[in-house]
């Protein structure tokens, strides 16, 4: 049950954050295998990213890829939430004083994060694709000539076969080890450590949020240089022959 309610929990906060994926993918192929001045800036922020892509591509173009972004939200989190969840509700995430057991944390949160991250791999090379198609005049990166999630899905598996849809796998392991790690851990430590206090002992909801802030900071300072390389992983043209 604890896989389901985190997976759609997850579908729930996808749906919000998709034009933050969009913006992001967009900003992390631009000046791809370019020296720093060498290429044009199209996106010079994510506020200017923004405008620039609502402005090209209409504002609808900011929810590009969601279908597939779900889809990776659902079967990711819901399975590394899930197995952490499971794993701290059979007692065996602390020890018999009550004291969180700390590579324990490291290990279930980074094997969650990288089986769940692996699983949906497909879904996470469409969206990519999807995310990176853009009007000419702001493109960046390879561009897909795709429409939709099947015809992605399709071209893949055609071309490539099975093993297309998990390519990156390799780099995979490092990315969603180290964010499942940096999230869970530091989400839960904050909230151990904040429950000490009088004022936010029985406030579990304020506790939460603030310990939810805490591990969301931390996975987007440590994933990030790793989710560089998978993005231009996936988005990256793959010769028929290859």
């Amino acid at each position: 049950m604890e896989f389901v309610v985190g997976g759609f929990a997850a579908v729930c906060a996808g749906f919000f954050t998709n034009p933050l994926e969009v913006l992001k993918t967009r900003m992390q192929l631009q000046g791809e295998l370019r020296k720093r001045g060498q290429h044009a800036i199209y996106y010079k922020n994510i506020i200017h990213a923004s405008y620039v892509i609502t402005k090209n591509e209409g504002i609808i173009s900011l929810q590009k890829g969601l279908v597939p972004a779900l889809w990776v939200q659902f079967i990711m989190n819901g399975l590394r939430f899930g197995t952490y969840h499971f794993a701290d509700s059979k007692g065996y995430m602390h020890d018999e004083n009550g004291e969180l057991i700390f590579y324990r944390n490291i290990v279930v949160s980074g094997m969650g994060g990288v089986i769940g991250h692996y699983l949906s791999n497909p879904f996470f090379i469409v969206k990519t694709h999807l995310q990176s198609k853009a009007a000419k005049s702001i493109a960046v990166g390879y561009q897909h000539k795709l429409t939709g999630s099947f015809e992605a899905m399709g071209d893949i598996l055609k071309n490539h076969g099975v093993k297309g849809l998990f390519r990156g796998g390799v780099a995979v392991f490092p990315r969603a080890f180290v964010a499942s790690v940096s999230q869970l851990t530091s989400f839960t430590y904050s909230k151990e450590f904040l429950r000490k206090y009088p004022y936010l002992e029985n406030k579990k909801i304020l506790t939460t949020f603030i310990s939810s802030f805490i591990g969301g900071t931390a996975i987007s300072v440590f994933v990030t240089p790793f989710d560089l390389v998978l993005t231009r992983i996936y988005n990256q043209l793959i010769p028929l022959e290859s």
